[in-house]
């Protein structure tokens, strides 16, 4: 795990909120459950910045805690920043919608493989 401080937070609670509440036409709910998690993410992260600590080995296990859900965090960000542009999503756009979904076309999902 880095030593180093987390990434700044990417996304806004503005954003996060509406990509929980995309509509998609198709039964992917990617967007929204990527932000769910960012969204705990993010909690914890704050979470265990501010916890309070019987000793030492207490701090340093919640400064540990802060610094892995911090990247955790910065890890899924990357992720849904990747998702929005794969699906075309506009962020700055005060009611994101999936182009899928405009557009109306449903593409069958990949069958499991047998083995």
């Amino acid at each position: 795990m880095p030593e180093t401080p987390p990434p700044a937070v990417h996304f806004t609670s503005e954003q996060l909120t509406r990509l929980q509440e995309i509509k998609s036409v198709v039964d992917c709910e990617c967007p929204n459950h990527v932000s769910d998690i960012i969204i705990s993410l993010k909690a914890f992260e704050e979470y265990s910045k501010q916890c309070e600590s019987k000793n030492d080995a207490d701090v340093k296990m919640h400064e540990f805690l802060w610094r892995a859900s911090g990247h955790s965090r910065a890890v899924m960000e990357h992720a849904l920043k990747e998702l929005c542009r794969f699906e075309g999503i506009d962020l700055n756009d005060p009611n994101p919608v999936a182009p899928s979904a405009r557009a109306g076309s449903v593409v069958p999902p990949v069958p499991p493989t047998g083995g």
